[in-house]
């Protein structure tokens, strides 16, 4: 019998608090998949950067220079005094040549073995590898690299214009007219990730020129004639125990600058002058295409703590007001016998459902999110596709800690509620003495106002911890709209940012959906604990406009206070996030975000208010007049 009445009464709490508890399940569901969605970003991009390393074997080390110096060093590097940590050398032939056509442009041309390819494997996308002297395989075309067809016919001629560095003693270079070459098929470079904006190896640093074309020989049909093959040399060199790379950690760094001292050296030991070592940290696609991912991962991480302080903020008042609303429930199931922790069980069961619901439906729209971003991403770079679990690292680590710390927060306030004698629960608390708020000592505005405001404004400032609590939240939600307003006018205005505008959209959207959230949470606890005097009123004979009007009136009052604040909160955070990723101006956030920030706050005030409109209206007077005696 005692356990059926203590089954009973937990029904009946999720009956009763169901609205409530399907509200706790929506701020889950909208931080849930956001963060997570938005967390796991980095880490994806990572994995693509680190499964291109493996499977295409992207060189760690190249050196250019002329081809007798590298014919010295390759022999020492393979010989019996190799460097041991070196894994595989490739020698190949590059060459960039100005453009005119379009701007600072350059083509590159670039011989090597396509038929034994060890280091940076190009994919084949369409058609054949070279079979002759006069085949050869082209870029993809991107943003910039232009766009050719299978067996177009393309007229190569190898320009070295101001190409003044070349050693004694083959002098200056004149022209060399390869002569027409058919494409034969389409291929991808794996270190040519970027698709707009690639740099040229020759002119970065002179009047940094673009590629613009790409057009691979097979070196096993066509060689450079001398002097070329002699000033165009270079070797792609990769390292043993690939798997320490982790897209480009600092480890990985120190290492490869160990052997890059080491090769220097070697090329000391066989009086080598000519040549540039560079590395893979200084593959400009790549190493871009991870910075941005690490700007991002930064940018995720700073929402993510806000969205995850505001969510458990929202819950932790949630489940407080509802704890004083089950005061009497505790009360009888102490006068049954049942323990503090049993009784405080039934509470971390509800928060702890609701989190479960909300975690579950997460799920999809979480991936989705990731999803979304990757590919915009993929607007701005050519990433490696790999299979992506259904859920990421982050969306554990994170829904987790929101339930965690939720159910935990709910336990310390259920345990101090149940805590008391069971005539101290079931008696009413004592109304606070009466006195003065703020906004009476104001004299001249507050003999102009009616009874009916005074006693709003005596509502609204009387209960400090309450109002602090709803401020706050609202605050908080402002907050996040105005700063991803801010972070899309900045990504609107700034060019090579396509992706980091979709990441705002979406910031956008959640931050709205979750300011929604807690403005009709607080609405619909604010009618739940104010039954009685919504009752009281109806008994009175006041018309519902006037009821509703005596509950609406205080939550836009909290709501306008909340949002006002909240705009140079707002300011102060996108601020704080513009220094730390250090890539916008507060000057490119526009004018009107500065008013529809407050007023969107405004807006989900009204739309929560019209949704429970009928809530008010159904109050049942004979229920909600009932005393316990």
């Amino acid at each position: 019998m005692k356990h059926k009445a203590y089954l009973r009464s937990t029904r009946r709490l999720f009956v009763k608090h169901l609205l409530r508890l399907l509200s706790i399940s929506a701020i889950f569901i909208v931080t849930v998949s956001l963060v997570s969605g938005l967390g796991d970003v980095e880490g994806d991009i990572k994995k693509s950067i680190n499964a291109s390393y493996q499977e295409d074997v992207l060189h760690d080390l190249t050196i250019r220079g002329s081809s007798l110096e590298l014919t010295k060093i390759k022999n020492e590097l393979e010989g019996d005094r190799k460097i041991e940590e070196i894994d595989k050398i490739e020698t190949f032939y590059t060459f960039d040549t100005r453009v005119e056509e379009k701007g600072k442009f350059a083509s590159r041309a670039v011989f090597r073995d396509l038929s034994n390819q060890t280091i940076d494997k190009l994919e084949l996308i369409k058609g054949k590898w070279p079979e002759n002297e006069n085949e050869v395989v082209i870029e993809r075309s991107t943003n910039d690299i232009k766009k050719h067809q299978i067996d177009d016919v393309i007229n190569v001629t190898i320009d070295p214009d101001e190409f003044k560095e070349v050693p004694p003693p083959v002098g200056p270079l004149d022209p060399l007219a390869i002569g027409n070459v058919k494409i034969v098929g389409i291929v991808k470079n794996p270190t040519m990730v970027i698709l707009k904006n690639e740099p040229s190896d020759y002119y970065q640093d002179k009047d940094n020129r673009y590629i613009n074309d790409v057009i691979y020989f097979d070196s096993t049909y066509r060689t450079l004639p001398v002097p070329y093959g002699f000033v165009t040399s270079a070797l792609n060199i990769t390292i043993k125990n690939r798997n320490t790379f982790n897209a480009f950690n600092e480890s990985y760094r120190d290492k490869i600058d160990v052997i890059k001292g080491k090769i220097e050296e070697v090329a000391k030991r066989v009086e080598s002058t000519n040549y540039q070592i560079v590395t893979l940290n200084e593959c400009y696609s790549l190493v871009s295409l991870n910075m941005y991912a690490e700007k991002v991962g930064t940018l995720a991480l700073i929402f993510i703590v806000f969205f995850i302080l505001i969510a458990i903020l929202v819950i932790y008042s949630t489940m407080s007001r509802l704890l004083d609303e089950e005061r009497s429930s505790m009360a009888v199931l102490k006068t049954l016998g049942y323990s503090n922790f049993a009784i405080s069980a039934r509470y971390l069961a509800y928060v702890f459902l609701a989190g479960l619901v909300g975690v579950a439906i997460s799920v999809i729209p979480s991936r989705l999110v990731s999803g979304l971003i990757l590919n915009a991403f993929n607007i701005q770079y050519a990433m490696k596709e790999i299979s992506l679990p259904v859920v990421g690292s982050y969306f554990f680590m994170l829904s987790g800690t929101i339930i965690l710390i939720s159910t935990i927060l709910t336990f310390i306030k259920s345990m101090r509620t149940a805590n008391h004698k069971p005539v101290e629960l079931l008696t009413p608390r004592a109304p606070k003495p009466g006195k003065r708020v703020l906004v009476e000592r104001i004299k001249p505005f507050w003999k102009r106002l009616s009874f009916k405001y005074k006693s709003t404004f005596r509502n609204v400032f009387f209960f400090k911890g309450r109002l602090a609590m709803t401020i706050l939240s609202i605050m908080s939600a402002t907050v996040l709209v105005f700063a991803s307003f801010g972070l899309l006018n900045n990504a609107n205005v700034m060019p090579g940012f396509e992706s980091l505008r979709v990441i705002s959209i979406m910031l956008l959207a959640f931050s709205a959906a979750l300011c929604a959230l807690v403005i009709y949470n607080i609405t619909n606890i604010n009618i739940s604990e104010r039954t009685r005097e919504i009752a009281t009123l109806m008994v009175l004979g006041y018309r519902n406009n006037e009821v509703t009007g005596y509950v609406y009136r205080e939550i836009y009052i909290l709501t306008a206070i909340g949002a006002i604040l909240g705009l140079p909160a707002g300011i102060g955070f996108l601020v704080f996030v513009i220094n730390y990723i250090g890539v916008f101006e507060l000057a490119n956030v526009e004018w009107w975000t500065y008013l529809v920030s407050p007023l969107l706050t405004f807006v989900f005030a009204l739309l929560a208010t019209r949704l429970l409109h009928m809530k008010i209206v159904k109050t049942d007077m004979n229920e909600s007049l009932k005393v316990l005696e």
